[in-house]
């Protein structure tokens, strides 16, 4: 029960920022572009950085379970499997001491290795709070 009112309390929260991605694969030249938009709601202090990554499903590989016999499982499907990330695991400098309705637009050029079907592809945006390390608001966005 206490998920419960965990999730419905934030779920009742303003955001104090705004994500929106665009991306698209450019399977040609072997990259994904990706542009981030982001926007302050409201006044706030300390410093938030931006954490770009980009994940892979559907991928079919073995996989152990010991709790079954035999425990390699060949066609296994495995799910969000983070391929790279656009910005390093602490982000980018997004703002300090941002003010309402200040904005930015990020963008980024991810090489694609030849093994990634961009097409299962999934691009997750977070803002964080540098200090608390608090995501602010995340966003994803498929590239099917």
């Amino acid at each position: 029960n206490a998920w419960e009112a965990n999730i419905n309390t934030q779920l009742a929260e303003t955001p104090s920022t705004m994500l929106q991605i665009q991306a698209e694969a450019i399977d040609a030249d072997g990259v994904v572009n990706i542009h981030v938009h982001n926007q302050f709601l409201q006044n706030l202090s300390g410093s938030y950085n931006l954490i770009v990554l980009l994940a892979e499903s559907h991928i079919i590989s073995a996989q152990e379970d010991y709790d079954q016999t035999p425990s390699e499982i060949l066609d296994y499907e495995h799910n969000h499997l983070l391929r790279t990330g656009a910005t390093g695991a602490y982000g980018v400098p997004l703002a300090t001491n941002p003010t309402s309705n200040l904005e930015s637009v990020n963008s980024f050029t991810l090489p694609v290795q030849s093994n990634w079907n961009t097409g299962n592809c999934t691009v997750i945006a977070f803002v964080i709070d540098n200090t608390t390390q608090e995501v602010l608001n995340a966003c994803e966005f498929e590239l099917d």
